[in-house]
């Protein structure tokens, strides 16, 4: 089937066309210009490439909508209902996307917030490791043993984030007991050549040991030291070697649990 529109219909839907067309390209110039502006302010303020690149994604989306609205409005379409259906459809979206929508947010915190960075040492909800990766909706640390663990932003936004690395030092603290037998004075003379035999050991803050607390069946002492923190596990490990043998080569008994029995007759 054949439609004649005639001289004067066609005119009319030529005119519509063009309109459109004018409307388009003048709100997509618009468009264009605004997200470039929005780029160069995003720089200046030196916000992170990943967030910038979201926001501006999410600009140029929110605009590619009012572009398209604009453009009907001016060719004659009531968008008053195509208005409510996507405010509808927003709502819907939003709604389902709840946790995935707190979890942007919380990586965008987390990005621009910089409290840690990839390759600090940092713990939060019972997990430790070292970041690998700081995503938009989740984060990937590597744990001491090895295991890739994906945490939601969500999370490290709730919880208290410890880390361990920011301050490029790190306080050891060891106990070591001794038995009451044992000679106080030159156990932690013992323990102080300890520390100060140890390169990675620093002088400043100096090494600190005293007897911390009196248990059933030994003395304990409080041993705290600082290094670097690349260092913290081969220190802690080193020293918890060296100080047991240094102590049972000074002849400081350590101790060991006993239950004494009375038999009464």
């Amino acid at each position: 089937m054949i439609i004649n529109l005639g001289s004067s219909g066609f005119m009319r839907v030529l005119s519509v066309v063009c309109s459109a067309l004018i409307y388009f390209i003048i709100a997509y110039i618009v468009m264009k210009v605004l997200t470039a502006a929005l780029k160069k302010l995003l720089d200046k303020l030196k916000v992170e490439d990943i967030v910038s690149k979201f926001i501006i994604s999410l600009v140029k989306a929110a605009l590619w909508v009012v572009v398209i609205l604009v453009t009907l409005s001016a060719i004659g379409f009531d968008i008053s209902s195509l208005i409510t259906v996507l405010a509808t459809c927003g709502v819907a979206i939003a709604l389902a996307l709840k946790d995935s929508l707190g979890n942007i947010a919380g990586g965008i915190l987390v990005i621009t917030s910089k409290n840690f960075g990839k390759g600090d040492f940092i713990e939060v909800a019972g997990k430790a490791g070292v970041v690998q990766e700081v995503g938009l909706l989740y984060t990937t640390i590597l744990t001491p043993d090895n295991q890739t663990v994906t945490i939601p932003n969500g999370v490290l936004t709730t919880n208290s984030v410890s880390n361990y690395t920011r301050e490029g030092t790190r306080r050891v603290d060891m106990d070591f007991g001794i038995a009451y037998k044992s000679d106080i004075a030159k156990a932690k003379e013992v323990i102080s050549a300890m520390a100060a035999e140890d390169p990675r050991v620093f002088k400043d803050p100096a090494p600190f040991v005293a007897v911390d607390k009196y248990e059933d069946n030994a003395v304990v002492f409080a041993f705290r030291v600082y290094c670097k923190a690349a260092d913290y596990w081969d220190v802690k490990f080193g020293l918890q070697d060296k100080v047991k043998d240094a102590l049972a080569g000074a002849g400081i008994a350590v101790p060991s649990r006993h239950l004494d029995v009375t038999v009464d007759k």
